[in-house]
């Protein structure tokens, strides 16, 4: 292909060439299974009034109370001393 410049010189312009990339097909996504584990469940009994969010649950338990609580927010109360384990 050539052009021609104002002051008339002819300059020859060079195409890239094509380079045929073939598409890789992307590997299929299987779903991986999901696992919950049941939530198992302890009687605290809490030393004061406790207002407070774990992993996004709210719990609001009152002072002196037995309760049943999922045993990883037990272990969070029992160790800040809010609560102990029956």
């Amino acid at each position: 292909m050539a052009r021609k410049q104002s002051n008339e010189e002819e300059v020859q312009v060079q195409e890239a060439p094509q380079v045929e990339n073939p598409q890789e097909e992307a590997p299929e996504t299987t779903e991986m299974p999901t696992v919950t584990a049941p939530v198992k469940k302890v009687k605290i009994r809490t030393t004061e009034e406790v207002n407070c969010i774990i992993a996004g649950v709210p719990y609001n338990l009152g002072g002196n109370k037995e309760v049943q609580v999922p045993s990883d927010v037990a272990a969070i109360l029992v160790n800040g001393g809010k609560a102990f384990r029956l």
